[in-house]
């Protein structure tokens, strides 16, 4: 039996500069996350909701940059996304996205993608890039200079490690970045790493998508919250003020 409706204000609960609505439905007698996500509007109305989110008009001034723009990168317009069977208001089956029913929605691709020129670097500094949504090892690579990867991921737990030859011949490996179960889209940039051969192993048992891009250590990147931005910005935004 379906017990209530919650209806908030984001800000209210975690103090975020910016904010969006949370509707689900509560199942009688069982925990905060076993909810239904109702459509409650139409297909055009969701697009104009992702498009607020996904392409701030104010740019790098827009509150939500760094919070809802960053959370938002790589989803579909939705009211619900990776719904399961049990969470399923139409049916029992899992919908990859949920825009407007259960019939419908079946039929749309509903997977996040990310793409390693959408990431931190230009993409004329990219020396190699690697995406994908399985667990893999890359091919040896080597890299003449001192670089640095930037790491994106929808989901999780995922890990991604480097694997590197030592002089004596052995084989070190260290971690470059790892995301826990029920992480959303998470960007992150590695330190400066040296010269050498390398390859990548990506763990991923939950078909999460990922991208990683390698420029050198020298080169600019802009991350949301990390550094201010230096000549990219989010889609359609205005340029960079100058001075």
């Amino acid at each position: 039996m379906i017990k209530e409706f919650n209806l908030i204000n984001n800000r209210k609960l975690h103090r975020e500069i910016s904010a969006h609505i949370a509707f689900n439905l509560m199942f009688e007698n069982k925990g905060p996350w076993d909810v239904f996500p109702p459509a409650i509007f139409t297909e055009e109305v969701v697009n104009q909701f992702h498009e607020i989110y996904s392409e701030p008009k104010e740019g790098w001034n827009s509150k939500s940059y760094g919070n809802d723009w960053d959370r938002a990168r790589g989803l579909p317009p939705a009211m619900g996304w990776m719904i399961g069977a049990s969470e399923n208001p139409f049916t029992n089956i899992p919908l990859d996205v949920l825009i407007h029913d259960g019939i419908k929605d079946k039929e749309l691709d509903g997977s996040a993608r990310i793409y390693p020129k959408s990431l931190a670097f230009e993409s004329t500094d990219l020396i190699h890039q690697f995406e994908g949504t399985e667990s893999v090892i890359t091919d040896e690579f080597t890299i003449s200079e001192n670089w640095r990867a930037v790491v994106g991921v929808v989901g999780g737990p995922i890990q991604i490690s480097f694997i590197t030859s030592e002089n004596n011949g052995s084989t070190r490996e260290g971690t470059l970045f790892s995301v826990n179960q029920g992480m959303s889209f998470q960007q992150n940039i590695t330190p400066a790493m040296s010269p050498g051969t390398y390859q990548l192993r990506i763990s991923n048992s939950g078909g999460w998508p990922w991208a990683i891009g390698i420029a050198s250590s020298e080169v600019d990147y802009s991350l949301p919250g990390e550094n201010i931005p230096n000549g990219f910005c989010p889609p359609n935004c205005p340029d960079v003020p100058q001075g």
